[in-house]
């Protein structure tokens, strides 16, 4: 859907119901016909007008966007969807042209001013204005965000919405409104066209592109909007307020008289299921409508919080501001909230006989309050004591010990911790899932699975659960699980996070649930692009970057996050190009909200290096993974598994840059200190065994590479389940290095396995291993 309708859409036929006629709407303000009509001395906009500059047309590029679509044109201008033309990276969106500000610098001027506060405006509800400028003839385009969705109104026809399910769809608008109102922004032009509801249920506020700032007066420095501003452009005359359509100056109160028509308009809307509202429930919204469109400024409500606190008090049966506070009226709002305890008020003597047993019930209580508080501090007592001794411990100045290193005192804390908190499991499992947590980020996956899974054990065994901690356990556990590249294990698990996750989501959503459910979606989507499952891990990515930008914001570290694991997916797709865009969008978020040797931007940047090896860049490869690995050594340690992550993809990128002895030293060094730090049968030790093989066929050490492949499978075949795909790869690579050797016999099984393997899977043409299939058939054949 268009981001901004047409001028004269609202016009269209509107349905009429019989059940708001009490709303009244001959009682209400009305705009009469010389509040819409222009003072002479604002005519110029009609010369400026009379040679207008040829428009731009589909195909045409403005900036750094192509033209590809006309999605409205009228009298305000025209508006056209359009494509980021200029190869970052793939984005859409709706750009204005506005008419009636070519060729005046000063209106230029002060509208690129303007243009660069409402930029800033970033809301759940708000369609951003991302960019803009003017044409090459001159002719000023606002570039606005893209929002597919339909028109409130519309919308509220089409869903038969019920009362409050209106109510809370226009409180949306109100927030939006409000918010841009606390950064003294004006929105001057709200009306149903220039809200969108998205299929999610979500209101979206388009069109603060013709906004104008609050506090400016007429007579002063000249307001966005006067004259030959965004106004000249016109209001809609049936929501806009009576000072706008004067051409007198504004203020929030303009934007809830609008609001009041957008609320009547919607209300008009509304088919009621049975007998609809009481006639008092009608008269309150007519009240509430009627002083949010008075014809002064000053007897409306004040601001768009007032509107929204009168309608939370209409939901909740409370006398509204709208209506005088007349005793019969109070009244009658106390028995409609409180009908049910006055109505039972005189059994309340009947229950003195219960009275006796009530504080016999109440002592329980307070004791069995008493012994959990006590019970509660000897846990917190014990949790010091361990914690002060796992400390001394590592205490380098006490005499008669021994100096330890971080991963001794670590694994010196996790045995404390089994040993003395066996009498408080609930503060054990915390304590364990802490140090799940460090072996994860310091590389030992290992042995963050174990804690982790000790950790999720303990809190299934709990008396009494808390679904919150176990959803967060298997949601630790699964990404310690790939990283340990053991996805197959993984992916029960980030199914049943998700599924608690998804059901807390749904029985409260907000910031804080809807967070946590886009790190599930992420987590799942992360198993299956290591499964292969390509299809539904794109899903889940999608979903956890909507759910992300929705609750976490547009440009947050989340986000950021998300475009990342989108670049991985494309990364392994092995469509390069894509993956670059995403990794660099990523990069350009985590630069406005992270150091730039944040661990996080280091990941992006190691996956950007991935991307630009696959499209074979290696002039622009090389140096990057160059100076990443310098950042990870320092940051992470020269032994860390993120350091040596890196220092694989630089020996790979060597080898195809012909460099091939200083690559295989590379991963000879890789591989011994991998097999130090997580051990021999580690499945990233087998990894590194494949990689060092294709160095070694290299540089002619063809057996050599035969028994690095051997091994590679062995430890592949030794996890119980490993990923199946890594298991093909290594049987593949080892069949055909066993056929060059002229060991066909033996050879045979093992292709034909990993044929079978990967040709369940649906690879994008061209891929890689596809590829590589296809010829170690062909050569089986020979």
């Amino acid at each position: 859907m268009n981001p901004a309708a047409p001028p004269g859409d609202e016009d269209t036929t509107r349905l009429s119901l019989d059940a708001w006629a009490t709303l009244a709407p001959e009682a209400l303000p009305q705009a009469t016909e010389a509040q819409t009509t222009r003072p002479a001395t604002q005519g110029r906009v009609g010369d400026a007008l009379s040679s207008p500059p040829p428009s731009p047309e589909i195909g045409d590029v403005l900036g750094a966007w192509r033209l590809v679509g006309q999605l409205g044109r009228g009298g305000m201008g025209q508006v056209f969807l359009a494509e980021r033309n200029d190869g970052h990276y793939q984005q859409r969106a709706a750009i204005k042209l506005l008419l009636g500000l070519s060729g005046n610098p000063a209106s230029l001027d002060q509208l690129a001013r303007e243009r660069q506060i409402l930029a800033s405006l970033n809301h759940p509800h708000i369609a951003r204005l991302l960019d803009g400028g003017s044409t090459p003839a001159g002719q000023p385009y606002l570039v606005m965000e893209y929002v597919e969705g339909e028109a409130i109104d519309r919308y509220v026809a089409r869903q038969k919405l019920s009362l409050p399910a209106i109510l809370a769809l226009f409180s949306m608008v109100c927030e939006a409104l409000a918010y841009a109102h606390g950064q003294l922004v004006l929105h001057c032009d709200v009306k149903p066209g220039n809200v969108l509801v998205g299929a999610d249920g979500r209101a979206m506020l388009l069109d603060f592109g013709v906004a104008q700032l609050q506090g400016r007066s007429a007579a002063g420095e000249r307001q966005l909007g006067a004259t030959d501003g965004p106004r000249s452009l016109g209001a809609t005359p049936r929501f806009a307020s009576p000072e706008l359509l004067a051409w007198q100056p504004v203020s929030a109160a303009s934007d809830v008289y609008s609001l009041g028509r957008l609320l009547q308009e919607l209300l008009q809307l509304h088919q009621p299921q049975g007998p609809g509202p009481s006639p008092l429930r009608r008269a309150e919204l007519a009240a509430i409508i009627a002083k949010a469109t008075q014809q002064r400024p000053e007897q409306r409500y004040r601001s768009v919080p007032e509107l929204q606190a009168d309608l939370r008090r209409f939901q909740r049966q409370l006398p509204i501001e709208a209506l005088p506070r007349r005793g019969p009226y109070v009244l009658r709002k106390l028995l409609r909230r409180r009908w049910l305890a006055l109505s039972v008020s005189a059994g309340v003597l009947l229950l003195g006989l219960g009275f006796s047993w009530s504080l016999m019930h109440q002592r329980d209580l307070a004791e069995a309050a008493r012994q959990q508080a006590q019970q509660e501090a000897e846990n917190a007592k014990r949790v010091r004591q361990v914690v002060i001794a796992i400390f001394e411990d590592f205490d380098p100045f006490l005499i008669g010990r021994q100096p330890k290193s971080f991963a001794e005192f670590i694994d010196d804390a996790a045995a404390r911790v089994d040993a003395d908190l066996k009498q408080q499991p609930a503060v054990q499992a915390e304590m364990k899932h802490v140090l799940g947590l460090v072996y994860q980020r310091s590389g030992r996956s290992l042995r963050a699975i174990e804690l982790l899974e000790q950790d999720l054990a303990l809190q299934r065994s709990l008396p009494q659960r808390d679904l919150n901690k176990e959803a967060l356990a298997l949601h630790e556990l699964t990404v310690a699980l790939v990283n340990a590249g053991l996805a197959p294990r993984a992916l029960p698990l980030a199914r049943e996070a998700l599924g608690l996750r998804e059901a807390a989501y749904q029985a409260r959503p907000g910031q804080a649930t809807g967070s946590l459910l886009g790190d599930s979606l992420a987590a799942l989507g992360l198993v299956l692009t290591r499964l292969s499952a390509f299809e539904e891990a794109g899903r889940h990515y999608q979903r956890a970057l909507e759910i992300r930008r929705q609750h976490d914001g547009a440009e947050s570290a989340k986000v950021a996050s998300s475009l990342h694991s989108l670049g991985a997916l494309a990364e392994r797709e092995e469509r390069y190009a894509q993956a670059q865009a995403w990794f660099e969008q990523s990069l350009a978020l985590k630069a406005q909200r992270l150091p730039p040797d944040h661990p996080y931007t280091l990941n992006s940047r190691h996956g950007l290096a991935q991307a630009l090896l696959g499209q074979q860049r290696l002039d622009e490869a090389l140096p990057l993974l160059r100076e990443l690995l310098a950042q990870r050594r320092r940051i992470h340690g020269e032994r860390s598994v993120f350091a040596l992550e890196t220092q694989s993809l630089l020996a790979r990128a060597l080898l195809r840059a012909g460099q091939g002895r200083e690559a295989l030293a590379l991963h000879a060094q890789g591989l011994s200190e991998l097999q130090a730090l997580l051990g021999a049968s580690a499945m990233p030790v087998a990894q590194e065994l494949l990689w060092l093989a294709e160095a070694q066929v290299a540089q002619g050490e063809a057996r050599a590479a035969l028994r690095s492949r051997r091994e590679a499978l062995a430890i592949q075949l030794a996890q119980a389940p490993s990923d199946p795909v890594q298991q093909a790869w290594a049987r593949l690579q080892l069949g055909r290095a066993l056929l060059r050797a002229g060991e066909a016999q033996e050879a045979r099984p093992l292709i034909v396995a990993a044929a079978a393997e990967l040709q369940k899977r649906r690879w994008r043409a061209g891929h890689s291993l596809e590829t590589q299939v296809s010829a170690a058939l062909a050569e089986l054949g020979r």
